[in-house]
């Protein structure tokens, strides 16, 4: 759901094989981006704040990561159910859409440059993640 949401409209002409590829890179940098925002642990905790039901079959859980400073950071998860459990379709911090930020750019990139573009940038993503954890030996 998060990929083809992702991609938008150009979700329909990719080929089954393109579909998988730009799943498994999804998934990939979805882990390695989220891991990279917690380093070390200073003894932050997440707090249960509501629960509330969404349409479409969709839940809204929203919880305040607390940083060790006393800061509260407000997540909102949206969550829809499938056979396999409840799975996380978007995230937002602050207000903000990780699916609408990825679905602007990753379908700008496909409009000018098409799949293997998309793919190449996606894999610079990666790198540069990586690069920063071993730069910072997290």
């Amino acid at each position: 759901t998060i990929a083809r949401i992702t991609i938008g409209r150009y979700w329909a002409d990719l080929t089954d094989e393109q579909k998988r590829l730009f799943v498994g890179k999804l998934r990939r940098l979805s882990t390695a981006y989220y891991a990279s925002k917690f380093k070390k642990f200073k003894g932050e905790s997440f707090e249960f704040i509501s629960e509330q039901e969404l349409k479409r079959d969709q839940h809204a859980v929203i919880t305040d990561l607390l940083l060790s400073d006393g800061e509260r950071i407000r997540f909102n998860y949206v969550l829809k159910e499938y056979d396999n459990g409840w799975q996380i379709i978007n995230v937002m911090a602050k207000g903000v859409s990780n699916l609408a930020i990825r679905r602007a750019e990753y379908s700008s990139i496909m409009s000018k440059d098409g799949f293997d573009v998309l793919m190449a940038k996606m894999d610079e993503q990666l790198d540069a993640i990586r690069e920063k954890h071993e730069t910072e030996g997290t």
